[in-house]
């Protein structure tokens, strides 16, 4: 028994281990499908969505009338002057069933309320649900920058490592001063500390894409994919002319339409009256220890000892306080008109900041594809420089200081190509979702 529990718990340690070094590897689209389907964040918005989609399935409700049942039993307390031949106290019974209606034109402007709120819930939901998208591919995107970065970085560091090899055999052969040796071994140990600092902020860079997946934040995430250098031609007079597509456009829009919908509400609320029906039967047993005469609510019943205190009644009611100019309704309807207006205002001055982002982002792409063709020679330049430099120092013509400042502006020139692709490719992402239209093929 005891080699069994010791095996059972061996095994659940070695399952702990094995989720905690779990390894995915993740293409873009798979990165966003886990993210649909696992981030917190959505999952709160689709709650919330549910909300909203059960009050506008459940809208008509307020039509519905008040139907109440009660039965009450009541003994009255014992009498003092039992002496005096006053009775004692007797047990009654009273039931009652009663069903009541009111109606105003404001319920049926409610019900189309609760569909319009609903309707606004679905682009909030939207909304976030193409935001997420976007982060994933951003961040998927800048996750492949990093790495290509490392790889580029280990790259460096083998050269640094084999110079300094070099410098140190060439000290121990009498052709190089120790200096040489000095500089070329702090070069190296820059070179791993830097590195060192770029992994770790990789690694926890890739934490935050776990979870922002919705995965384990320990999920060691394996990047499939490539930065593209595909350039498009993209018309600046179509793309603002999808304004209308975007969905804070289409969030006032809706919000505007609850807001009216509110209004007209309330001014039926205040103008027009509301009637009520209602009805209601009673039956009441004086004493519950008397013959009852036969059932409840049927005849001949006992007359001094029955009662039916039920009713019916049509009743048309208005506020007449709500018809001053002064009175709350009235002030809460001209809230309602300067919100409306206030809205149709951030309209226009929403439109006119999308505009300005949508003509950046396209002076943004325009710039970034310059600068990658530009990045291109600068590349080439730099590595024939650095080839000629390298070949320079072996043969004692140029210092290791040569060498390395060589390697530098090559470093450099492709850190800078590929800041500049994920830069273009970042801001044709943020292009899509500011028109909400495919542009990546």
């Amino acid at each position: 028994m005891r080699i069994q529990k010791r095996a059972i718990a061996t095994l659940f340690l070695l399952s702990c281990v094995l989720a905690s070094c779990w390894t995915m590897t993740l293409t873009e689209d798979q990165a966003v499908e886990y993210a649909l389907q696992n981030n917190g964040s959505l999952k709160l918005a689709a709650m919330d969505l549910d909300v909203q989609a059960r009050a506008d399935k459940n809208g008509w409700n307020g039509l519905l009338p008040t139907v109440q049942v009660t039965a009450t039993l009541n003994r009255g307390n014992q009498s003092s002057f039992t002496s005096l031949g006053v009775k004692d106290p007797t047990v009654s019974f009273v039931g009652g069933i009663s069903a009541s209606w009111s109606f105003n034109p404001a319920l049926i402007t409610n019900i189309d309320l609760a569909h319009r709120q609903y309707e606004a819930g679905l682009i909030t939901y939207e909304e976030q649900r193409q935001q997420t998208v976007l982060n994933v591919r951003k961040l998927f995107y800048g996750l492949l920058l990093q790495q290509e970065s490392l790889e580029l970085q280990r790259e460096s560091l083998k050269n640094t490592e084999s110079r300094a090899s070099q410098a140190e055999a060439s000290f121990k052969a009498g052709y190089v001063p120790e200096l040489t040796v000095l500089q070329a071994q702090t070069a190296y140990d820059n070179a791993v500390s830097s590195l060192q600092k770029q992994e770790q902020a990789f690694v926890q860079q890739k934490r935050t894409f776990a979870m922002l997946l919705g995965l384990p934040v320990d999920t060691d995430i394996v990047l499939q994919g490539e930065i593209g250098l595909d350039f498009y031609d993209i018309d600046a007079e179509s793309s603002l002319s999808s304004l209308d597509n975007r969905f804070d456009i289409a969030k006032l829009g809706k919000q505007a339409e609850v807001l009216k919908t509110q209004e007209k509400a309330l001014k039926m609320q205040v103008n027009v009256p509301t009637i009520s029906l209602s009805a209601s039967y009673q039956p009441m047993i004086k004493d519950i220890s008397r013959d009852w005469g036969g059932t409840v609510g049927t005849s001949p019943m006992i007359a001094d000892n029955y009662s039916d205190n039920g009713s019916m009644s049509v009743t048309v009611a208005m506020n007449l306080t709500n018809l001053l100019p002064w009175s709350s309704s009235r002030q809460k309807l001209k809230d309602l008109q300067d919100n409306i207006g206030k809205l149709a205002t951030s309209e226009l001055v929403l439109r006119q900041s999308a505009t300005v982002e949508i003509l950046n982002l396209l002076t943004t792409l325009e710039q970034s594809r310059l600068a990658i063709e530009n990045s291109e020679r600068s590349i080439a330049l730099a590595q024939k420089v650095y080839t000629l430099t390298e070949e320079s120092y072996r043969y004692g013509s140029t210092e290791l200081l040569d060498v390395r400042d060589a390697q530098l502006q090559l470093d450099q020139a492709r850190l800078g190509r590929l800041s500049e692709q994920y830069t273009y490719l970042s801001a044709l992402l943020d292009l899509e979702y500011a028109i909400q239209r495919s542009i990546i093929k």
